[in-house]
């Protein structure tokens, strides 16, 4: 089965910034101990003034398959953090973006 590569970004509403981190934290966690399928789920901040001011997170996740993608979104876990994210509206806008692993040109890093 192919790699599951995604990128989300999340616009938050405001002053939902710490809530949406703790949410993340927990979720993380469990992820880590518990889901060998997925392989990468990490969360980057954005930068408000490079950013119109706006809170952007960005959630990279990576899964061995589809299946490991599936298992995960129907965890306890998942849903309780969807469910935290509508009901308490932390985002205004959510876009996802599903990508090939690989990049197509450039270079990973120089770090």
């Amino acid at each position: 089965m192919a790699i599951v590569d995604l990128t989300a970004a999340l616009t938050l509403n405001p002053g939902k910034l710490k809530r949406l981190l703790e949410e993340f934290d927990s979720i993380s966690k469990f992820v880590k101990a518990n889901e060998p399928g997925v392989l990468r789920y990490e969360l980057h901040r954005g930068l408000p003034e490079k950013n119109g001011g706006a809170d952007i997170v960005i959630i990279r996740e990576i899964y061995a398959s589809e299946d490991a993608q599936k298992a995960h979104l129907e965890t306890p876990q998942c849903q309780a953090f969807i469910k935290a994210m509508e009901e308490e509206k932390l985002c205004s806008d959510v876009k996802v973006v599903f990508t090939a692993t690989k990049a197509d040109l450039g270079f990973a890093s120089r770090l």
